[in-house]
């Protein structure tokens, strides 16, 4: 089962296709608006926002958490919102629409704090959920709490015979993720034994610039070990970055200050959602600090950044 998901409505923003549409209806548009209110911040709210902001709209994003982007390392996430402040995005967060008005050209959308935004268009990217309904998941029985279709680490429901995977299970809803799960359960179908459990996946953000990450944030590091040990390093100094002119990032590398092994590698820039890979290899396999520093990384690129914010701990 993979029937995948669909974009989350909520009861004062409906989709009409025409004033409040869906990432769907935000991708498959045939022109752009001259300005658009985005309402949710997460990975599909920023990436539409900078899309559009970069191509000339007034974007607006309006996200009801108190930051955009709560996945986010906190280091990274300022220096992203640094790159929207650039593309005179404007950002209100720990704010809810409360209220809205149409006119013929455009819509208004009144926020819990007083303030209003109006634009031609309104983005409501707030989540996406599991598509259950005319598939046969609920007559199956595969869905009991009415939200996902529910599986064990091997990726197998509750019925005999029957596996699911990607967003349906409403685990990671990315794409990676939902292709390591087919594999599993396709091996297990087969009569093997794989698992999901100590899977670590990343993220890939593909704004600009873009970012990458896996494992853990330094606050989660800080709670989980308490002692840690971070390695920073910025792109501009790097021959690639300077050749291509794109010398905006930073790499970080989180370790735990007792073993050395990478916890946690936060990337933003260039390449960032091909960067981390090296990251997720890590974090996986406990590799420590040193092994990445004694690595030889080629020259002139971007992975020469991984290196150096190895070899700045060891």
């Amino acid at each position: 089962v993979a029937t995948g998901s669909k974009p989350v409505e909520l009861p004062n923003l409906k989709f009409n296709g025409s004033t409040i549409i869906s990432s769907d209806g935000a991708i498959y548009a045939e022109k752009l608006p001259t300005s658009l209110i985005v309402v949710g911040g997460g990975i599909i709210g920023c990436e539409t926002a900078m899309l559009y902001a970069s191509l000339g709209v007034s974007v607006t994003i309006i996200e009801l958490m108190p930051t955009i982007l709560p996945m986010l390392d906190a280091e990274i996430l300022e220096h992203f919102n640094r790159a929207l402040r650039r593309l005179k995005v404007k950002v209100f967060t720990g704010t809810k629409v409360v209220e809205t008005r149409e006119d013929s050209a455009a819509m208004t959308a009144v926020m819990d704090n007083g303030k209003e935004a109006t634009a031609e268009k309104c983005l409501v990217a707030v989540g996406r959920r599991a598509r259950l309904e005319d598939n046969g998941i609920f007559e199956l029985g595969l869905a009991p709490n009415g939200r996902v279709v529910e599986v064990d680490d091997g990726c197998a429901t509750k019925q005999k015979g029957i596996w699911a995977v990607g967003d349906v299970t409403g685990k990671w809803m990315l794409a990676h993720s939902a292709y390591l799960m087919g594999e599993v359960a396709a091996e297990n179908a087969l009569g093997g034994n794989a698992s999901i459990a100590h899977a670590v996946i990343p993220n890939a953000v593909f704004t600009h610039p873009e970012i990458g990450s896996v494992g853990l944030t330094e606050v989660q590091a800080k709670e989980k070990y308490g002692e840690i040990t971070i390695g920073r390093y910025a792109y501009r100094p790097l021959a690639r970055a300077q050749a291509s002119g794109q010398m905006d990032g930073i790499f970080k590398i989180i370790a735990e200050a007792a073993t050395h092994k990478v916890v946690g590698v936060h990337i933003i820039g260039a390449c960032a959602s091909d960067l981390v890979a090296a990251g997720g290899l890590a974090v996986q396999n406990g590799l420590t600090y040193e092994q990445i520093a004694h690595t030889v990384h080629a020259h002139p690129t971007f992975s020469e950044g991984f290196h150096e914010a190895g070899a700045v701990m060891a």
